[in-house]
């Protein structure tokens, strides 16, 4: 159905600007529409979603293996993206809080890198890179549709917890790549496609300006978060302040209208 050679991938060119504008559009515009549907849907499609990522967790090894040589070994779900197809799976199922505190961060951040800088040999219409694009998208909007729908919002506590628990995934990982002889989260050389790493120094400066910039990553997507709370802060505390000017017989009337 697919021929096994295609098209070289194009960074940025027009079919990845298109993959990556289709991505955003549906990652909000869908899960603001499921917003408005019934409870019972909002849970059927939840389910689907978990479906597709633990179809992809299952079959996806074995697409990358027969198209670009990808040992199977390698697509074992160690590597974070791998990892958030049964976490995020797992979260849209259970429809559990403590784990979209980790996965909101990693999906928007982990998920949203590969968009960009895909770890593709072959452009549209080529399997892998469509596997690649819809795979990772639904990871991002995991991510959104909790949020969304399920009315989850992170807090700077979940920024600590996703952080912390990164860095221990990351350290665990090193033993498991030394002794499979594999380089999960690229922690032991980079990739063999372009992507942001290049652009980080050689390995080990690499992983340590990578956790910068996965905190910052982590920071960014917490800030429209810290900007409403800091909006609300203000119209509670311009309320109080109107409210301790007020003679003491509006303060019930107050109370009930603001």
């Amino acid at each position: 159905m697919f021929a096994k050679i295609g098209e070289p991938f194009v960074l940025f060119g027009p079919a990845h600007l298109w993959a990556l504008v289709i991505v955003a559009v549906v990652s909000v515009a869908f899960p603001l529409w499921m917003r408005k549907q019934s409870p019972v849907w909002q849970q059927r499609v939840a389910f689907g979603m978990a479906f597709l990522l633990l179809t992809y967790r299952m079959y996806g090894p074995f697409v990358y293996h027969h198209y670009d040589n990808v040992r199977l070994i390698d697509g074992l779900p160690f590597q974070i993206c791998g990892m958030l197809a049964l976490v995020n799976a797992y979260m849209l199922w259970r429809r559990s809080y403590r784990v979209y505190e980790v996965a909101y961060f990693m999906s928007l951040s982990a998920a949203v890198q590969p968009l960009i800088t895909p770890d593709v040999f072959y452009g549209l219409p080529h399997i892998t890179f469509l596997l690649s694009t819809i795979s990772h998208g639904i990871l991002v909007m995991s991510a959104t549709y909790a949020t969304f729908v399920f009315g989850f919002r992170p807090t700077w506590r979940s920024v600590v917890i996703t952080f912390v628990a990164s860095n221990i995934y990351m350290l665990l990982l090193f033993p498991v790549n030394m002794l499979l002889g594999t380089n999960f989260m690229y922690v032991m050389h980079r990739p063999a496609t372009a992507s942001l790493l290049d652009h980080m120094g050689p390995w080990p400066v690499y992983i340590f300006v990578g956790e910068l910039f996965g905190l910052a990553f982590f920071l960014f997507w917490y800030i429209p978060w810290a900007f409403r709370d800091w909006l609300r802060g203000r119209q509670v505390w311009r309320i109080d302040a109107v409210r301790t000017r007020l003679p003491a017989r509006y303060l019930d009337e107050t109370s009930t209208t603001m």
